[in-house]
């Protein structure tokens, strides 16, 4: 009668092993990715419904605007936010940087036209934007 003795794994073991890991790293990478996309998105959809809302105020004869600050987003009433006849603010994602660096103001419907770029990352290769015409069209 022979008797063996197996000493470690085989290597279907290992491949086996090797491929579950595989898997299990490639859905957090996809995970990672679709949580990082999502938070981008939500973060432009904020600012141009608040955008949005400051253009349709402006309609009105209420000139609105808004102010990015590191921490947060300033919806004002006014020409101006230092001369704002309310605030309110809107918590940012401190993930995501953005190209504002003044108010942006809407009076009549029209703004001075600019694009805001929202992007992630240090090598800012996950990125969306916010176009606003003359006319204060936005896209």
């Amino acid at each position: 009668m022979a008797c063996s003795i197996y000493r470690g794994f085989a290597l279907i073991e290992i491949l086996i092993v090797i491929g579950i890991m595989t898997v299990i790293g490639l859905s957090v990478f996809v995970g990672v990715q679709s949580y990082e996309r999502s938070l981008l998105f939500r973060e432009k959809n904020l600012v141009f419904a608040l955008l949005s809302e400051a253009r349709g105020r402006s309609f009105l004869g209420y000139p609105a605007g808004l102010r990015a600050t590191p921490i947060e987003y300033i919806y004002f009433f006014g020409d101006s936010y230092d001369s704002a006849l309310r605030t309110e603010s809107y918590k940012r994602e401190s993930a995501i940087k953005n190209n504002i660096v003044d108010d942006i103001i809407f009076d009549n419907g029209e703004n001075s036209g600019r694009e805001i770029i929202f992007s992630l990352g240090e090598e800012k290769s996950l990125r969306a934007s916010i176009n606003i015409q003359k006319n204060g069209r936005m896209f």
